[in-house]
């Protein structure tokens, strides 16, 4: 998710109060987040209210359901990739309530049969292939009702992810035998749980309190063994691990107080106590029973987030409102430096008739956290680390305006233009592979400002049996590294100019619904070189040149634009009423409908001697067709 030419770690994700890390499934193809304990989500991309703070681009609030409180319900879904439960209900009639989701896929168990054949008869006599893929959810709730204006939740959320993948040989020597296994495993995951109280001390006055914990965690592993039977018995291991984990102790506190009808505040803070263990990394060496362990972390701390802030919302009179707020946010870093930052955000609406409203923005954000990632998706083993030493909070400052006119309430026009500036932005120096691998990661990476301007604009039909939007955006999304690119300013990777949506959805009768998305945008920016060239005579000791290579000359960063990205998703319900009551639902649905392999990378073949280097498109994802059944009851 690139929100207004920012990148996905300056987005924040919050389920329930609680700030999550990780939010896909699948390297980004599926969403962390179950449907079926859902109840609603909140999206703010250019007026954010004060008690958002922490990111630079925009907020997802999601809220989880609450259970049902005089009967039990649920559901149960089995398709072709996953199967999912949800069930809720009172567990005291009229006073508390149970909610549980749960979700699991079953990736691991339709790929055992391909790669058994694969492995007994394609590959026969070669390496045997290990390959697993599994992810699961669960979301858990339960609200206690004190009285009308009280009540009590206690909300469980975890979601894991998990790889697997490698290759094992045998050899036979007579009746010695020689056994060899190169595995690699990738676990990663968040688990949230949290408490909420909400009150309401008068009809003017609503509090609510939220205490959490939350942990995110990445595991890579990699354990390569040797079995050899002729050399007495001779078993020896090796295994490396690398942890990235953030654990999270969250406090926060919010009151909406309304002084008058069109007047009220919304005040209170947030206070967060972080653990970063960004590079923890084990090695692992057994020979027979001996065994040697070595463990070593690299920029670990325990630094306080905080952020105090307060809004005032006025609606002067039927054609005017404003909302002024401000937030001031600190970290404090034990051992580094500790920032103070005064964000403060303003927005005005003027509706000079009911059904067109015009609205402007300004807003300042902070990050005090980042991710690092060195390919274009988004992949668990991409490293948050906090700020320290030298580098400073990341900053934004956006401005925006836009236009929406509702018409007869059949349709809705909107168009908003915005421009943005961001500050201490860090990424990776143009040289940073060539630092040693134990070299502190701070000094790989450069500082550097971005801009971003651009335009949206939709048009939505919200009557009729037919509903759907059709959408369109354009933006200049740049960047400019002290020591990347010379100094000189270049596109970000997620320039995209161009982005167009259209969704369409056909209720055709009581049973049937079809719905459609097509989408298509402006491919990523890559960078390739412009030129390639043999190294002169005497200067094949340059370190990685052979005499049949040659050697890249890059002109500038992301100097490359991929093809255009589009592809269409189509799906069909079939509601079934049981002879009981019971409701089913078929879905029938595919992914990338017109098979378009879309290309997500360029790479780089071997080189040819006496012809340079081959680059080829690599493509990815082609039509996934999908089955579900879900039977409510």
């Amino acid at each position: 998710l690139q929100v207004h030419g920012g990148s996905d770690d300056q987005n924040m994700y919050l389920l329930d109060n609680v700030p999550l890390y990780q939010v896909n499934h699948l390297a980004g193809m599926l969403s962390s987040f179950n449907t079926d304990a859902i109840n609603n989500v909140d999206f703010y991309k250019s007026s954010f209210p004060s008690r958002y703070d922490g990111r630079l681009s925009s907020i997802i609030d999601i809220r989880t359901r609450d259970g049902n409180l005089t009967h039990r319900q649920g559901s149960w879904k089995i398709g072709l990739t996953s199967g999912s439960f949800n069930i809720e209900g009172p567990i005291i009639k009229n006073r508390m309530t149970y909610t549980i989701s749960v979700r699991r896929s079953w990736f691991d168990l339709l790929s055992i049969p391909g790669i058994a054949i694969y492995n007994a008869v394609i590959n026969e006599n070669k390496s045997k292939i290990v390959s697993r893929y599994a992810f699961t959810d669960f979301n858990a709730k339960t609200t206690y009702h004190f009285n009308d204006r009280s009540r009590l939740h206690l909300m469980v959320y975890y979601g894991n992810d998990f790889f697997k993948g490698g290759t094992k040989r045998k050899h036979r020597h007579d009746k010695d035998l020689e056994e060899l296994s190169d595995i690699s495993t990738l676990d990663w995951g968040s688990f949230i749980v949290s408490v909420n109280w909400n009150h309401v001390y008068t009809p003017q006055l609503f509090g609510e309190i939220s205490m959490s914990f939350s942990r995110y965690n990445s595991m890579l592993k990699r354990k390569m063994k040797y079995k050899n039977t002729f050399l007495n018995d001779l078993i020896s291991s090796t295994t490396s691990k690398i942890h990235n984990r953030i654990d999270d102790y969250s406090l926060r506190v919010n009151y909406d107080w309304q002084l008058t009808h069109s007047h009220h505040l919304n005040f209170g803070v947030n206070y967060t106590y972080h653990i970063f263990t960004p590079y923890l990394t084990e090695f692992i060496r057994k020979v027979n029973h001996n065994t040697n362990t070595s463990t070593t972390l690299q920029y670990g701390s325990h630094p306080h987030e905080m952020n105090l802030y307060i809004d005032d919302e006025w609606h002067i009179n039927r054609h005017w409102a404003v909302l002024a707020g401000v937030s001031l946010s600190s970290w404090i870093n034990p051992g580094n430096k500790d920032y103070f930052n005064l964000n403060p955000r303003v927005s005005a609406m003027y509706r000079p008739i009911p059904s067109l409203c015009v609205k402007a923005s300004f807003t300042q954000l902070s990050q005090y956290n980042h991710q690092l990632r060195e390919t274009a998706l988004s992949l668990p083993t991409d490293m948050w680390i906090p700020i320290a030493g030298d580098f400073k909070p990341q900053k934004s400052r956006k401005a925006s305006i836009g236009a929406y006119y509702n018409i007869n309430n059949r349709y809705t026009l909107s168009m908003e233009a915005y421009y943005k500036r961001m500050y201490n932005l860090i990424d990776y120096r143009d040289d940073y592979y060539y630092y040693p691998s134990n070299t502190i990661i701070y000094e790989k990476l450069a500082v550097g400002d971005g801009k971003v301007r651009g335009i949206d604009m939709s048009v939505r039909k919200t009557f009729g049996n037919i509903t759907g939007h059709i959408s369109y955006s354009m933006l200049w999304n740049e960047r400019r590294f002290e020591n990347k690119n010379n100094g000189q300013k270049f596109p970000s990777a997620y320039d995209n100019r161009h982005k167009a949506n259209i969704v369409a959805n056909w209720r055709i009768n009581d049973r049937w619904e079809i719905n459609a998305g097509w989408t298509i945008m402006s491919g990523n920016r890559i960078t390739l070189p412009t030129k390639s060239y043999n190294p002169l005579p005497g200067t094949n000791e340059i370190i990685g040149s052979r005499k049949d290579e040659t050697i890249d000359y890059i002109t500038s960063i992301n100097n490359y634009r991929l093809p255009a990205y589009h592809r269409l998703d189509i799906g069909a319900n079939l509601h079934i009423k049981g002879a009981n009551g019971k409701e089913g639902v078929w879905n029938f649905s595919l992914y990338n409908a017109y098979c378009n392999m879309n290309v997500i990378a360029i790479r780089k073949q071997q080189y040819a001697p006496g012809k340079g280097a081959v680059y080829e498109k690599l493509r990815m994802i082609p039509l996934i067709p999908s089955v579900s059944y879900t039977l409510k009851f």
